[in-house]
Order: C-alpha cells, then structure tokens, then sequence
C-alpha cells in the first residue's frame, strides 16, 4: 500500500470523527467484554448440563432431557400467606407423544413401543415381473438386448 499524506484539513477531519465515535468504540469493547464474559459462563452450564444428560442420552439414543421432558408450571387457585397464587411446576413426558427413535420412524404407522430393535427381518425375493426395471450392468436376457454401451 503505497503511503499518503494527508492534508491538515483532512488530518482535522480524521480527528473529530474518531472524536465523535469514541463513545461508540468504548461501548462496543465493553459489549464485547460482557459477550466474551457470557460466553464463558453459557458454555460452562452447557458442558455441565450435558455431563448430567450423558446417561440420559445415551439411552435414549443422543436426546437430552430438553428434547424428552416439558415443564409445565401451574396455578393452583389458592394464594400463599403474601398473597402471591402458589404454582405447582410438573416435568411431563413429551416422548410417547412426539420424539420417536429411528427404528420406529422407519416403520409405518409403528411406536416406539411396538418396535423390536434386536428382531432379525429376512430377505423377500422380489418377483420379476414386465414392469420391474432391470439394470443393463446386472447380465441377462435384457441386458444383452439393450446395452447402452454398445456404438
């Protein structure tokens, strides 16, 4: 970068700017300390958090319990000696009704319970019929009457 020279009327120009932003500048590095600050303690609490989730989502195949449990807070009616209204907070099971594991999605219409991960399927030969399309690698009869590499 080849070097200027600036004029004393841009050099004054150059000042009042950096002037008038220095507010601006001091507030953006002290928005970042508190970011940096923040992000130290949100990644503390989430290795935290997914050290007590880690037997959790090793059974149930990589959920959390964000993803399994919704907490629900209730009014009771009644009203605590403050007169502020005592709340009943209740964890409830979202699974049987919204997560389902892989084997059961792959199944049609199947829960989670009905599915047996450790069932052995067996192979069902197909029956080849005009409409069952045959590859013209695999050999045989169609093969041999249409072969897309032959000029």
């Amino acid at each position: 970068m080849e070097a200027r020279k600036f004029s004393k009327f841009e050099i004054a120009t150059i000042k009042r700017t950096a002037q008038s932003v220095n507010p601006m500048v001091s507030k953006k590095a002290k928005l970042r300390e508190q970011i940096d600050a923040l992000q130290a303690e949100y990644d503390q609490l989430n290795t935290m958090q997914e050290q007590y989730e880690a037997s959790i989502k090793t059974m149930t195949g990589g959920y959390g319990t964000e993803d399994l449990v919704e907490k629900v807070i209730e009014t009771t009616g009644a009203v605590d000696k403050n007169g502020k209204p005592i709340k009943i907070t209740k964890y409830i099971l979202k699974y049987p009704e919204t997560v389902i594991p892989v084997a059961a999605e792959e199944i049609e219409g199947a829960t989670a319970i009905e599915v047996d991960e450790n069932e052995v399927v067996g192979e069902v030969e197909a029956p080849k019929d005009a409409e069952t399309p045959v590859s013209p690698f695999m050999g045989g009869e169609a093969a041999e009457e249409e072969d897309p590499l032959k000029l």
